[in-house]
């Protein structure tokens, strides 16, 4: 028997999780999207201080190769810096860190960087990394070996 409802795939979910908990922030809280790309959250934080951070920022100028140009529209991204490099100066209220974790060289540096960004009592929002990212693999292979070395079957 099938369900009446239909399932819904991976980022639809993850995409109402994010937008559920952003709409439940007090108004004017701050917000920091790290990896934002296209700040596609930002139309969740109309009520937030938003600020978006990524490591590239595309201005239309020389030829692009390499680039996702055709696909990607970076031009909205308020800090453009590797996320180690965001600057302290400000912290935040919640810090969203969607997809991103499997993208970074050094996840524990990374980790402790948002800590230091994140206001006392303050949230990180990140599921964690994609399975369907071939990157994120030996993270996540990494924490089931060494959960089984410490829990044995």
């Amino acid at each position: 028997m099938s369900s009446p409802t239909p399932k819904l795939k991976f980022d639809q979910i993850r995409q109402r999780w994010i937008e559920e908990a952003l709409k439940n922030r007090p108004n004017g809280s701050s917000v920091l999207d790290v990896g934002a790309g296209e700040c596609a959250n930002r139309v969740y934080a109309r009520h937030l201080d938003y600020t978006s951070q990524d490591i590239a920022q595309y201005d239309g100028s020389g030829d692009g190769a390499g680039l996702q140009t055709g696909q990607f529209d970076f031009s909205e991204i308020d800090i453009v810096c590797d996320l180690l490099d965001i600057p302290e100066d400000r912290k935040f209220d919640t810090i969203l860190f969607i997809e991103v974790l499997e993208h970074v060289p050094d996840p524990a540096a990374a980790l402790a960087k948002l800590g230091r960004l994140l206001n006392k009592g303050g949230e990180l929002i990140s599921p964690r990394p994609s399975a369907a990212s071939r990157t994120s693999h030996p993270i996540l292979l990494h924490g089931v070996f060494a959960l089984l070395l410490r829990n044995p079957p």
